[in-house]
């Protein structure tokens, strides 16, 4: 991974819960320090914050989905994204995908993913809750650390 260009750009989603006092955002993972000097860093720390919010989201997203077409799924997420994703993942993509479509989506096979067991029960929308909860938690234990 260390060969891998690591984008420099925000990893903001608009969702920002630091202003209500989280200790990190709950839309784009980054702590409150982060977002609050995100300006004031030079492109590689910006680089290194967004590799570790990468590597989050991969570890995470490895235990309940498997990227079974990725060029689908980068076309699906393509048609739906307000912006090209900053992350070069698979999973990441999945994740972004199931961010901004959960709710819609009826079959992950139609998006190149498929769930893994025992989470092929879940409905989508519940899969993505349980994995954000998951990527919320490892976040918030980085934070303490």
């Amino acid at each position: 991974m260390s060969d891998m260009f690591f984008s420099s750009e925000s990893p903001c989603i608009g969702i920002c819960s630091t202003v209500y006092g989280d200790n990190f955002c709950r839309g784009c993972k980054r702590n409150y320090l982060e977002v609050i000097d995100w300006n004031r860093y030079d492109d590689v720390q910006k680089q290194t914050i967004n590799q570790r919010l990468q590597q989050q989201i991969e570890s995470v997203m490895n235990k309940f989905i498997v990227v079974i077409d990725p060029e689908k799924l980068k076309t699906q997420l393509d048609q739906v994204a307000l912006r090209k994703p900053i992350y070069q993942s698979a999973l990441c993509w999945a994740y972004e995908l199931l961010r901004l479509k959960s709710t819609e989506m009826k079959c992950l096979g139609d998006y190149g993913l498929q769930a893994k067991s025992p989470y092929e029960t879940l409905t989508i929308n519940g899969l993505f809750t349980q994995i954000d909860d998951c990527i919320y938690t490892l976040v918030n234990t980085w934070s303490a650390a």
